[in-house]
């Protein structure tokens, strides 16, 4: 992918999709802030993840927004602490604190109250992401077992017949 093209689908417009989809947004395949850095420089990345936090800004009925150098220091701020956030889990928190889930943001909105909030936010992500993955896991393993069931059931049908059409004798069968 290149950068223009990480550019245009982590795009603030894009939000309310991802975000209707929680479980994807925390273990999906959405890159890491690290891992999109690594891949697409650092000024693609930070343009991104303003543009994500901008959209959180311009929500608010604040008076006094951020400025342009709070913004990209935001930007850097979220980049350097939460490495290992997916992409789509900052946007998740974003629609999250549009919705009201941190607070309302009064008057004025400042970096803080946003660091504030998002260091609640992903302490949260990473319980969700242990509780999707084991439910993923717990589904897997009752997949597997069905299976299993599934192949021993015929095993025994298929003995069966042969036992009622005679191709066996049941005198050889070890059960």
């Amino acid at each position: 992918m290149t950068q223009q093209e990480f550019k245009t689908m982590y795009n603030s417009k894009y939000m309310y999709a991802y975000a209707m989809d929680e479980e994807r947004c925390h273990i999906g395949t959405a890159p890491t802030l690290a891992d999109s850095l690594h891949e697409y420089g650092r000024e693609c990345v930070l343009s991104v993840i303003d543009e994500i936090l901008y959209s959180l800004v311009t929500f608010t009925s604040a008076r006094v927004q951020l400025s342009q150098e709070q913004r990209g220091r935001l930007a850097w701020v979220v980049l350097t602490q939460y490495p290992r956030m997916r992409i789509t889990e900052l946007i998740l928190f974003v629609v999250k604190a549009q919705s009201g889930k941190f607070g309302k943001f009064y008057d004025r909105i400042d970096p803080i109250d946003i660091t504030t909030a998002l260091t609640k936010w992903w302490s949260e992500c990473q319980q969700l992401r242990n509780q999707y993955r084991l439910a993923r896991y717990e589904q897997e393993q009752e997949a597997s077992r069905d299976e299993s069931d599934r192949t021993h059931r015929a095993n025994i049908d298929e003995i069966r017949t042969m036992l009622l059409n005679g191709l066996c004798d049941p005198k050889k069968l070890k059960i």
